[in-house]
């Protein structure tokens, strides 16, 4: 089986207004992410609708392609995912447990117990009954979601036709409506953390964990 990772970049985000040009270590954030990507699959594509990210990617040899305006956006999570694919799942996304999972930023996800997802939400799923929220990771073991997709290349086809559906436009997760539509995602775990770059202060402390990490 073939893999070819698709690295989503716009540059007109609502929090950080053109994050993946944003310098992290000494390269732009989509060098970082290509580089990781590539090192593990051997093959990627950043997928943008801006010419300075096309432009970007091109400089440091990557490969981009253009995209329309409104497409939505470790390397030991994209090998997970890779092998899991192999198997039986039709769509993969690794989670992890994280103690900051009031943040709305943050979709969070509920599993059957066969691994499968429920259902996302960028409220806090699921409400414990009975006790105190600063308790509440005491008596269930949340997770949240990371945002590492893989598909089978019909899935992939079938899915990028549907159209958004009531639980996606209600909760600005393109997730649901796969599961709106009958599909099923297969979860994969993970307790490494991860530093999301969503804000000017997110890429603050992504620059200091890379520092660590080299140290």
């Amino acid at each position: 089986m073939k893999f070819i990772g698709i690295i989503p970049a716009r540059y007109a985000s609502t929090r950080f207004p053109g994050k993946p040009l944003a310098m992290l270590g000494g390269k732009p954030v989509i060098q970082r992410v290509y580089e990781q990507v590539t090192s593990v699959l051997g093959e990627a594509y950043v997928a943008t609708d801006d010419d300075r990210i096309f432009k970007a990617v091109e400089s440091f040899g990557g490969h981009a392609v253009m995209t329309r305006t409104d497409h939505k956006s470790g390397t030991d999570r994209i090998e997970e995912a890779a092998i899991k694919l192999q198997t039986n799942a039709d769509v993969i996304i690794n989670v992890q447990g994280d103690e900051p999972f009031i943040q709305k930023s943050s979709p969070k996800i509920v599993c059957d117990v066969n691994g499968y997802a429920m259902y996302f939400s960028r409220s806090v799923i699921p409400y414990i009954r009975g006790k105190e929220s600063s308790d509440w990771l005491l008596h269930f073991p949340f997770l949240k979601h990371i945002g590492l997709y893989a598909y089978r290349r019909e899935v992939l086809s079938q899915i990028t036709k549907l159209p958004q559906s009531p639980l996606e436009l209600a909760e600005s997760l393109e997730q649901l409506r796969w599961l709106q539509n009958g599909y099923r995602i297969k979860v994969g775990l993970t307790d490494v953390e991860t530093v999301g770059i969503d804000t000017p202060e997110d890429l603050e402390r992504a620059e200091q964990f890379l520092k660590e990490f080299k140290d």
